[in-house]
């Protein structure tokens, strides 16, 4: 379940789970989803959850670790990170277009990413997410700890 709802998957090539790709598979009936696996360096963890068509996604990634994360379906132009476009959110790095989605490279960090479709509205106020309203698993909506370096 990790592997393909969360699509948590650790580098094969990376040594000691230097790096990991999170591309997670929304749809299927389901409308949200959390998933962790525990490496040597920590864990890595993924909450995503649709609404409206917007894809809220949440992920964290230990320090000493590095990640590809690709955003199903999105535009870069469609996804903000902390709110801001993520061409200017720290610790993300575009990447580019793949048939799965957007690419972006992100350091060791909790990353808050939201993909809203092209003509959706503006959504006000915070965001519903399982994560926070369950308390536990990553931080609520609003809050963000810097990426680590």
């Amino acid at each position: 379940m990790w592997r393909v709802i969360g699509g948590i998957n650790l580098d094969p090539d990376s040594p000691g789970a230097g790096s990991v790709t999170i591309s997670p598979i929304p749809g299927g009936g389901l409308s949200w989803a959390r998933a962790t696996h525990h490496t040597i360096r920590g864990p890595v963890s993924v909450s995503w959850k649709t609404d409206d068509g917007v894809l809220y996604l949440d992920v964290s990634v230990p320090p000493n670790m590095t990640g590809t994360v690709v955003i199903p379906g999105a535009a870069a132009t469609e996804v903000t990170e902390g709110g801001l476009p993520i061409g200017r959110a720290p610790g993300v790095r575009l990447i580019g277009k793949r048939p799965a989605g957007l690419a972006v490279a992100i350091a060791s960090g909790t990353y808050s990413f939201t993909a809203r479709p092209r003509g959706a509205p503006e959504t006000t106020g915070k965001r519903p997410h399982p994560a926070a309203a369950a308390g536990k698993g990553l931080p609520a909506a609003g809050t963000r700890r810097k990426p680590r370096r």
